[in-house]
């Protein structure tokens, strides 16, 4: 037959409930669970600034967009040009600024031939109602 255990049952690491021990450290750590914080070192931080980016590194797809629609325009259909003069325009008037832009080339060319076909568009207009 087994005997009734002992008031003081002992619970896992050897301890029992009615033992006087603390099991914490009081002078190591608050009760909040905080552990008390070593003394930092400042450490310097480097900042560098970086190389400069490049605003682009090829030509935009709405002026490629403007210059095939400006010689459309020339070749077939004119008031085609008229929107292509505005979107060279457009991108012109923000990349003024820009030295060596990429667009700065192509939006000058769309700009000459959407004038060219807005011209020639007029020309055959005042040569139909003439004849």
């Amino acid at each position: 037959m087994l005997e009734p255990q002992a008031a003081s049952t002992e619970r896992c690491c050897g301890m029992t409930e009615d033992s006087d021990e603390t099991w914490w450290e009081e002078g190591k750590s608050d009760l909040q669970g905080v552990p008390n914080p070593e003394p930092a070192t400042a450490q310097q931080v480097f900042v560098t600034q970086g190389a400069a980016v490049p605003v682009q590194a090829g030509a935009s797809a709405l002026i490629i967009i403007a210059l095939i629609i400006s010689v459309l325009g020339l070749a077939c259909c004119g008031p085609l040009a008229i929107i292509s003069l505005i979107i060279a325009q457009v991108q012109l008037s923000e990349i003024k600024n820009i030295p060596n832009h990429p667009d700065q080339k192509l939006a000058q060319a769309t700009n000459i031939i959407s004038i060219i076909a807005i011209a020639w568009m007029l020309i055959v207009i005042i040569l139909e109602m003439a004849f």
